[in-house]
């Protein structure tokens, strides 16, 4: 209540997410009304899940997205074949392999990508307000 008081939290997270039931004039908290509201939200939360297997099957896919940029290594229950983001010159880059042949995973410079985004951007609209024509590099 006194994270909800001091302004941390909204009275929505305190309800719909701590499952807190309280007096708004007093901050008191309902502990009856609290523990009855998390006991059906226990009981939703069940009713709503996989078993482990399936949620497996669901949800764990042999790679990330193609438009993931995954630091790190995927798919390490087969290491034969991990999966990793690289970056070159080039940007962004899928890799597999062995671990000791993927190359050393770094995050890229924020600033880096940005400017790359930009530019890429900025080529967009050259060629479009330019004719279509892809504009020569001084």
């Amino acid at each position: 209540m006194e994270d909800l008081q001091i302004g941390r939290i909204s009275e929505h997270v305190a309800s719909n997410i701590y499952k807190v039931v309280w007096d708004k004039e007093t901050f008191v908290v309902d502990e009856q009304a609290t523990a009855k509201l998390r006991a059906n939200e226990r009981k939703a939360r069940l009713k709503r899940g996989l078993p482990y297997d399936e949620f497996v099957k669901k949800h764990v896919k042999d790679e990330p997205p193609k438009d993931l940029y995954y630091y790190g290594s995927w798919g390490e229950e087969n290491p034969e074949e991990l999966i990793a983001t690289v970056w070159d010159h080039h940007g962004p880059k899928r890799v597999k392999g062995k671990l000791e042949d993927i190359p050393l995973v770094v995050m890229p410079n924020r600033h880096v990508v940005k400017i790359a985004q930009l530019e890429k951007r900025v080529e967009e609209l050259e060629i479009k307000y330019e004719g279509g024509v892809k504009p020569k590099l001084v």
